[in-house]
This record gives C-alpha cells, structure tokens and sequence, in this order.
C-alpha cells in the first residue's frame, strides 16, 4: 500500500528496499559489522525484482539498500541481468566501496539503472584516514568518480565529521 510519508518534500516517491545485511569489511568506525555481523546475506535477486516490478509505478525512485552493495559482485551482476531480461525500467541508488567498482560492474548497473552511488570516502584528509584506520587510495577514488560520471551514474561521498584529529 502506498502511503504518503513515501513522499518527500519535492514530490518524489521514494522507497528503501533492504537487499541485504552484513558487512564483511568490519571498519572500527562503522556500526553496520557490530549491528548487522560480518557475514554478507542477501536477499534473492527473484525476490527483489520481483517486489520491483509488482510495485514499479509506485515509486520514482528505489534506495537498495545494503552496508555495502556490492560486497557480492556476482548478485549483483545477477541482478543487473535479471533486470535487463525483465525489461524493468527503474532508477535506483545504492551505497558501494570504491575498490569493489570496476568498469564491467559500473556499466552492468548503469544499464540497469542504477543513477547514484554512495561511497564512503570518510575524510579528505589522509591523516584523517590514518587516525580511523583506513586506507584508500586518493588516486584510484578519484578514477572511480570519473568512472561513475562516466555512466551517467553520480557520485555520492560519505564525509565524516568528527574524527579524532580532525
């Protein structure tokens, strides 16, 4: 049933559909390993979609939700099939690692219309980073980004306030 506290303020029919639970990466400041455990589970790529394609018209834009989206690089290229077998037509968003992001997985999802993706890059401080332990690779983010643009997808950066050090 579509209710209208699915509605946000500029008229857009959003919904969060979880997908999956876990996080395998366990980065100490993070609350989804110590909330949701470490272990990856997933929702089945049938039931998801077929969730999608019952509701398709009742909303603008599905939110897929999962600590980390693409933890699992084969559901997600299931999904990215499936939906392009269907012939679904929908926006979705997602939150993903920028490491986990390659050219063939960003394009899977671009045809299955996946407009946005969250990543976390925490600071753009690489003392920062070092202060929560974790490492990236500017340079490779950076590339990620333009991959992203690249498929008409938009990047999205997680920023964390409050740091120690910060």
């Amino acid at each position: 049933i579509f209710k209208k506290e699915f509605v946000k303020d500029e008229g857009i029919k959003q919904i969060s559909l979880t997908v999956s639970r876990g996080c395998p990466y366990n980065c100490t400041f993070c609350k989804a390993p110590k909330v949701y455990g470490t272990k990856d589970r997933r929702v089945s790529v049938k039931k998801v979609l077929d969730f999608i394609e019952i509701n398709i018209n009742k909303f603008d834009i599905f939110q897929l939700f999962s600590p980390t989206f693409n933890a699992d690089n084969k559901w997600v290229k299931e999904f990215c099939n499936e939906t392009s077998r269907r012939k679904l037509k929908f926006k979705w968003k997602c939150t993903s690692r920028y490491n986990l992001l390659t050219e063939e997985i960003v394009s899977l999802m671009s045809k299955a219309g996946c407009y946005m993706i969250g990543i976390g890059v925490e600071s753009l401080n690489m003392n920062e980073l070092k202060n929560i332990n974790k490492i990236q690779n500017e340079n490779k983010i950076l590339e990620i980004l333009d991959l992203l643009r690249r498929y008409n997808i938009i990047p999205k950066a997680y920023i964390m306030l409050g740091i120690p050090g910060q």
